[in-house]
């Protein structure tokens, strides 16, 4: 009996100085990080003299005599963010009240599992399968070299529309669970 409870207590202290560790060391590696980043980030503000306003709201960007203006660069990441979220946001609403409304059958068996599984494919696999399928069709069937803000938002939104749609589910079950609750003490 006292060797079963010295063991629990030896256990205990065991786990929670490990768990102590990885936190601490978690927060090490986030404040490395951050420093590292910050550090080499500010030379380009320090050493080459350029605003925060110039580099937030200039469109040149020429490395060779030092003018860095990422402009453009937020322009087209807001657009593609925004666009995405445009065609996304319906489809993953259309799907959440199919998978919890019209068919719940088979979005429980079928189609949350498959939801689920999208969630977790990283991003890299997406980007990967953009350039190398969705680029060439773009390129082929509208012309340019088929790296567009269309090639993008395409991408961006297959990648969330899980996400949204996982979601988006929750928050009507929920919803649907808590009307059903006032309804029932609205007969009574």
């Amino acid at each position: 009996m006292k060797r079963d409870l010295k063991n629990k207590i030896k256990n205990e202290y065991l786990g929670r100085a490990y768990a102590t560790f990885c936190g601490m060391l978690i927060i090490i590696l986030t404040i490395s990080i951050i420093y590292f980043i910050a550090s080499k980030g500010m030379k380009l503000f320090i050493l080459n003299n350029q605003s925060i306003s110039e580099f937030l709201f200039s469109k040149v960007w020429d490395p060779e005599e030092r003018k860095y203006g990422a402009l453009i660069y937020i322009l087209g990441s807001s657009a593609v963010s925004l666009g995405a979220v445009i065609i996304s946001t319906p489809l993953a609403i259309a799907l959440a009240i199919f998978i919890n409304m019209i068919s719940p059958k088979l979005g429980e068996k079928v189609m949350q599992p498959a939801m689920e599984l999208f969630v977790g494919i990283p991003s890299v696999v997406y980007g990967w399968i953009g350039i190398s399928v969705l680029v060439p069709i773009i390129k082929n069937y509208l012309g340019g070299v088929g790296f567009s803000l269309l090639a993008g938002i395409l991408v961006l939104s297959v990648m969330i529309l899980p996400t949204i749609t996982s979601i988006a589910t929750v928050i009507l079950y929920i919803i649907s669970g808590f009307v059903i609750l006032l309804y029932s003490k609205n007969i009574r």
